[in-house]
């Protein structure tokens, strides 16, 4: 019986390692940037782009990432909005009148500056 045991819990394990090797396949699809029928620099990539677009192409819905379909209807040109972009608005006068402080050329002896003694 414990014979039998043995070779049972074997068999699960190779079956569960060979798991593990198919998980690894080659057939997986990988995210590679180099994969492109336009790689001239690594010839073996090229070919599998090339290999990979013919099996898409078989599908029977190919994929139209690129194609953009034609506008069926053309947009009104007499089309105004009722606020033009650019119109000039009166603005909001907040305060009256400020008086800002007198500045010199002479930064020694701006009124505003850190480095002077006051």
């Amino acid at each position: 019986m414990k014979t039998i045991q043995t070779f049972v819990i074997t068999i699960c394990a190779i079956l569960l390692s060979s798991l593990e090797t198919f998980s690894q396949d080659e057939r997986k699809i990988k995210v590679d940037p180099g994969v492109s029928v336009h790689n001239y620099k690594h010839p073996h990539k090229a070919k599998k782009a090339e290999e990979l677009q013919k099996i898409q192409r078989r599908g029977r819905y190919s994929s139209r990432v690129g194609i953009v379909r034609r506008s069926v209807t053309a947009p009104r040109q007499s089309y105004q909005p009722s606020t033009p972009k650019y119109r000039q608005r009166a603005g909001w006068s907040i305060v009256g009148s400020s008086n800002p402080t007198p500045t010199r050329l002479n930064p020694l002896t701006n009124p505003g500056n850190y480095k002077t003694q006051r």
